[in-house]
């Protein structure tokens, strides 16, 4: 089996060209992959500051679900918060970025009205077909 790393992203490629895609999601842009594993503080204090400074959107993957959640991202330390703003301490570095996107997205059946304006832009998608078609699963 290959690793996640490798599913999310060869998964997220492929979404990525598909017309239809594109044109249900058009502001994923300066997306940075993950896993829900992956630690937060590497995700957002290391890659996304890295790669993009002015912020962007996370594809966290799910092997166990087969989907993604996407999410928009400002890089680890922000100087100016709002009221918009979620902010986890993580001085043990224990935290996921999986257990960060459940704790603010979960059980929402899709329903993201309640969020704040800024989170508007939420969405999750399957990669079943995906996986099958690349013969990754």
């Amino acid at each position: 089996m290959a690793d996640p790393h490798t599913i999310a992203t060869f998964a997220f490629a492929q979404m990525r060209r598909d017309p239809e895609f594109r044109g249900q999601f058009p502001w994923l842009r300066n997306t940075i992959v993950c896993v829900e594993s992956d630690l937060t503080a590497d995700v957002l204090s290391d890659r996304t500051t890295h790669h993009f400074p002015d912020g962007g959107t996370l594809a966290c993957y799910y092997p166990d679900d087969q989907r993604f959640m996407f999410i928009h991202a400002k890089p680890g330390l922000v100087e100016e918060l709002s009221s918009e703003s979620v902010v986890a301490n993580d001085a043990g570095r224990t935290l996921t970025i999986g257990m960060l996107v459940d704790s603010i997205y979960s059980h929402r059946n899709g329903d993201y009205s309640d969020l704040p304006k800024f989170a508007g832009r939420v969405a999750e998608a399957s990669t079943k077909e995906i996986e099958k078609s690349l013969a990754l699963a």
